[in-house]
């Protein structure tokens, strides 16, 4: 019995020893993949049955990784943006109001509230009021849902959707790691959405995202494996169908803000492969032109940050990127509302002369 009992402590042991040694090992090799996780008892995201997720309106909280920490608030309509008042519809002498779309970038992902983009540009633009309507790790499908929830009724003067590189294959998914969400497929020609009511995830999901976000040594074994939690609900679209599809998804926005009577512009966001390294990669390169296609053939303006970036870092050395993370820091957010304030000046979409 003794003998038993010893063989099964030093299993456990062993095991308990191999197991710390390889999550050691992960995490100086590649100390990126454990994000850390969400501080407890400050959720900023809930589910939602339309959109998948979206945030606790009225929110506050500390939002952590390896490489920051920093306060994040949502205002009492659901965004990380300043608290405003409902608009009523738009009469002389208002403000020109633009809303800005996007993902983790836009949210400000790594960075404090007065630092995100949105409002330097609002700071720096008397006149003119930037709505931060993004939301983290969502897809252009997601923002167009969103539109149409909440952004037919501000009376914007224009609608800016900010694209990354991840936008492409997240808008032909249905789920996001563990998170389930929207999709539109094409049927007849015409966009159609799939995966609603969006369901909400279940206690596996839960635990792998817990597990995924406090080892290094599980998250880099499932992304091996290519767990990614929640399972699709269609086959995936090879490089060139996510292309077609995020365009055509871009049409539909287009067209619906147009609708709401507001111009459309697109911004492009540059990842780190974009800026640092050269020369970019292809299929880095042929998403990118083809959205700058898009827009010369249809009319809409691009608000193209890769060159920007790329001739300030040349200029500097400097990385706007956090190295690990891969979003922007600070002085990130503050580069990109120049470039943007500038194109939207180029561009005549909001008032000259500030």
């Amino acid at each position: 019995m003794r003998r038993a009992l010893a063989a099964a402590a030093l299993f456990v042991f062993s095991a308990a020893a191999a197991g710390l040694a390889a999550e050691g090992l992960v995490r100086w090799l590649r100390p990126g993949l454990v994000a850390g996780p969400i501080p407890e008892g400050s959720p900023f995201w809930v589910h939602d049955r339309l959109l998948g997720w979206f945030h606790r309106p009225g929110e506050r909280g500390t939002f952590s990784r390896g490489e920051f920490s920093h306060r994040a608030s949502i205002n009492f309509l659901g965004f990380r943006d300043p608290e405003r008042a409902l608009p009523g519809p738009r009469g002389e002498g208002d403000p020109a109001r633009v809303l800005v779309f996007g993902d983790s970038f836009t949210w400000g992902h790594g960075v404090e509230d007065e630092e995100v983009f949105t409002r330097l540009l609002e700071e720096s633009s008397p006149g003119v009021e930037f709505w931060n309507m993004a939301v983290s790790a969502y897809s252009t499908d997601q923002e167009l849902l969103l539109f149409r929830k909440y952004g037919r009724d501000l009376h914007s003067t224009l609608v800016l959707v900010m694209v990354s590189r991840n936008d492409f294959e997240g808008n032909a998914s249905s789920a996001y790691s563990t998170y389930p969400k929207p999709v539109f497929v094409e049927e007849g020609g015409k966009l159609a959405l799939a995966g609603v009511p969006v369901p909400d995830r279940g206690f596996r999901l839960q635990a792998l995202e817990w597990l995924r976000r406090r080892s290094a040594f599980i998250n880099g074994f499932a992304w091996m494996l290519g767990i990614e939690g929640a399972k699709e609900s269609r086959p995936r679209l090879d490089s060139v169908g996510q292309i077609d599809l995020t365009l055509e998804i871009l049409r539909q926005f287009s067209s619906e803000a147009a609708g709401a009577g507001a111009r459309f512009a697109l911004g492009l966001i540059p990842s780190v492969a974009h800026v640092y390294f050269g020369p970019v990669p292809h299929l880095e390169a042929r998403r990118f032109e083809a959205m700058r296609g898009w827009g010369r053939d249809a009319g809409v303006p691009v608000l193209d940050l890769v060159p920007c970036f790329r001739e300030a870092f040349e200029g500097t050395g400097l990385w706007y990127h956090y190295r690990e993370d891969k979003h922007w820091t600070a002085e990130g957010h503050r580069l990109a509302a120049a470039c943007v304030k500038e194109d939207l000046l180029r561009e005549k979409l909001i008032p000259q002369g500030f």
